[in-house]
């Protein structure tokens, strides 16, 4: 019966064998070169030099005594060229003088004479262990840094997924109208973060928070913060309370990593009995200002006794976290803010909570929801500077856009609406019942097509569902207001005469602008920090053909 011949698989490493012997030499280098990837042979230390300098072996094996240049002379010469080079030397019993230095040089075996051809292969498989493991620790480490180089040249993607999960600018609910601003600093995009979540139709989680470590670590983890979040709020709804959102945030995520060095506010808002209760980690952040007093007022306790702490004592989990709650109405604004908004500083002074404070009330303006965008372009024109750019800010009121008065029609509608013919002819009516003029009418629902579909179109390079708001006004005159947060576009001044000569191959200079500037009596637009302001006058002629 013949011998099965049994396939070893190779060792990914390639020797050098240095032997003056020639028989011993070729026989295993021989049996070597089944068991290991290759195998080189020299009968010297000069011409083992040489090889190793072109093919730079991982292992090499090497009698001490041989003529030319003796395998201790190879070695110290190798050293200078690699110092981690896998060596294991080759000596009779009487060489302990050479093992000596064998030893001072770094060797990594010994091999005694007569070799024994398995224990050859034990070591070198042993070596191999060692290249292989320190290969793949190299490796790993070469990946991790381009990783890492990856990540970091695409801070801007990172911040942009940042932004995406954040809810739209404005957010017009039932009877709650909440406005954001939100900023992510895409050299370092982590720190701030927050969402309005609806948990019932007139209930609403609102929360807030900042993670202190402004490293590609911190927007992993405060991702990680945000997900769990919003998980522990969808699971809960109706049953989902400040105290034991948190209770549960630290329960999954540890307590030795929501610390108080950072912030976490969270609001539970109730839009009918207009009451907000809270929960925290860290630094509170709400002020309240009245807008009949003008002033910042004290978060005081709501009286209605249906959301009461007696009324649910029984049903609702008990919390760690302290719940405080107060009271808002419709004269109320109430601001939520990340508490690195008071370090903002302008030379050597903190803005602090007094300035934020002096701030806002410094700020006249009739529409609201645009403070938090306000706030922030004063600030930088201020010359108010931080740290990082990461800035939030988020008002909540009772939904004023939902009173429209006698001489003023409001509309809100999201950017991915490209059908606009429902509010032109809402508008196109407004002004006919308001005035009785047809043409001026009919003028109006025209200009507004033309502009809608430029904020449309500006509004979706942005973010598809951001809202806009519409408001047209009749006084001696027709103003139409639109506010929207799409990209920066420019309209040209120009003539009346002069707007049908106008060739606009870029659409970022007004599309349909001649129609708009032929039909209008002025037209201007500005940026209010990242939101867009257009304003287009009509003057109400009276001699112009009534229908009525």
């Amino acid at each position: 019966m013949s011998k099965v011949k049994k396939n070893f698989e190779k060792l990914p490493i390639d020797v050098l064998f240095v032997e003056d012997e020639e028989m011993m030499r070729d026989s295993i280098a021989e049996i070597m070169r089944r068991r290991v990837n290759n195998v080189l042979v020299a009968g010297n230390g000069h011409i083992g030099f040489e090889m190793y300098k072109k093919h730079h072996p991982h292992v090499i094996i090497t009698d001490i005594r041989m003529p030319t240049m003796t395998g201790l002379e190879m070695l110290k010469k190798i050293r200078e060229f690699d110092e981690n080079v896998k060596v294991i030397v080759v000596s009779a019993h009487n060489d302990v003088q050479y093992f000596q230095q064998a030893i001072n040089l770094g060797v990594d075996g010994f091999l005694l004479k007569p070799i024994n051809v398995n224990n050859v292969i034990m070591q070198i498989s042993k070596i191999t262990r060692q290249v292989v493991y320190k290969q793949k620790a190299l490796e790993f480490e070469d990946k991790i840094q381009k990783f890492n180089e990856l990540i970091f040249q695409n801070k801007t993607r990172a911040s942009a997924m940042q932004i995406s999960m954040a809810p739209s600018w404005l957010l017009p609910e039932k009877k709650l109208l909440f406005s954001s601003n939100y900023i992510v600093d895409e050299s370092t995009p982590s720190g701030d973060f927050f969402d309005i979540i609806p948990i019932s139709e007139t209930r609403y989680i609102a929360y807030m928070g900042h993670f202190p470590h402004q490293d590609i670590k911190g927007t992993l983890f405060m991702l990680t913060i945000k997900i769990t979040m919003d998980t522990i709020i969808k699971n809960e709804l109706e049953m989902a309370s400040p105290g034991v959102i948190l209770d549960r945030l630290v329960k999954i995520l540890g307590s030795e990593n929501l610390t108080e060095s950072m912030e976490l506010l969270v609001c539970l808002i109730d839009s009918d009995f207009e009451f907000v209760r809270y929960a925290k980690i860290g630094t509170v952040n709400i002020l309240q200002y009245d807008l009949e007093t003008k002033s910042f007022c004290d978060l005081s306790k709501s009286q209605n006794q249906l959301n009461s702490e007696s009324s649910d004592e029984l049903e609702k989990p008990k919390s760690t976290f302290e719940e405080v709650e107060f009271s808002f109405d419709e004269h109320k604004l109430n601001f939520l803010y990340s508490c690195e908004l008071q370090n903002y500083h302008l030379n050597d002074k903190k803005l602090g909570l007094d300035g934020i404070k002096q701030m806002i009330s410094d700020i006249d303006e009739p529409n609201s929801f645009l403070i938090p965008y306000i706030f922030r372009e004063n600030l930088i024109k201020d010359g108010y500077q931080s740290l990082t750019s990461d800035f939030s800010f988020v008002l909540f009121r009772t939904n004023s856009l939902i009173k429209s008065l006698d001489n003023r029609f409001l509309v809100t509608f999201k950017s991915i609406l490209t059908n606009t013919a429902h509010i032109r002819k809402q508008c196109e009516k407004f002004i006919l019942d308001k005035t009785g003029l047809d043409e001026l009418a009919f003028e109006v629902e025209l200009v507004i097509a033309e502009i809608l579909t430029n904020v449309i179109v500006h509004g979706l390079k942005n973010k598809p569902d951001t809202m806009v708001v519409l408001s047209l006004e009749i006084t001696d005159k027709v103003i139409i207001s639109i506010w929207d947060k799409g990209i920066e576009w420019i309209i040209p001044a120009i003539n009346k005469e002069d707007a049908f000569d106008l060739v606009a191959n870029d659409a970022t200079s007004g599309r349909g602008l001649p129609i708009i500037v032929t039909l209008s009596d002025g037209i201007t637009r500005k940026r209010i920090d990242s939101i867009n302001q257009t304003r287009i006058i009509f003057t109400i002629d009276s001699d112009k053909e009534s229908l009525c």
